[in-house]
């Protein structure tokens, strides 16, 4: 299935490019996979970034206002609350550093799957460009050598014509350009 869609791909922009370098270069806009590889990496490349950011302080602000107006002359109408909270982990068994390692890994091998996609995709466009290519003159050969036909059957028909010829050789040429 894949492969289809791509030689889909490749014959439908092979005829708009004028050359193999067109076409490698469209391959980061125009191929789906690779687009949604690249955003696996960039997500592998957020997560990184933010396990390197998780062990920082965290600062919690909690606050209260209360107005009571029907309250004992012995009681406050107004009551205010404030709590700040600070916290630091300073030792979790390396589970933050061990996280922070393997966002790294996730983030290089997924590097490494782009660029290995990439490379796959690129090889295929150029076994596929010169598949195109070879095929294309294949036909301009054979297309060559239908006219060298056509030629020949001509002039045996002008040498059948006035007699300097036979029939035979005239039906092997028409014979043979049918194959």
């Amino acid at each position: 299935m894949f492969k289809n869609i791509f030689i889909f791909f490749l014959i439908s922009t092979s005829l708009y490019a004028i050359s193999l370098k067109e076409l490698l270069n469209s391959v980061e806009v125009t191929n789906e996979n690779y687009q949604a590889q690249q955003a696996l990496q960039e997500m592998s490349k957020k997560q990184y970034e933010s396990a390197t950011k998780d062990n920082y302080p965290t600062f919690n602000l909690i606050g209260a206002y209360e107005n009571n107006s029907k309250v004992l002359k012995t009681e406050p109408e107004d009551i205010a609350y404030a709590e700040l909270k600070a916290s630091y982990i300073l030792y979790d068994g390396e589970r933050i550093r061990n996280n922070e390692l393997s966002k790294k890994s996730l983030h290089e091998s997924q590097q490494l799957k782009t660029q290995y996609l990439k490379q796959e995709i690129m090889l295929e466009v150029i076994k596929q460009y010169f598949s195109y290519q070879n095929t294309k003159s294949a036909i301009d050969v054979i297309n060559y050598k239908i006219n060298e036909l056509n030629g020949q059957i001509k002039k045996f028909e002008i040498l059948v014509k006035n007699d300097l010829e036979t029939k035979d050789k005239l039906q092997a040429l028409i014979a043979s350009k049918k194959e």
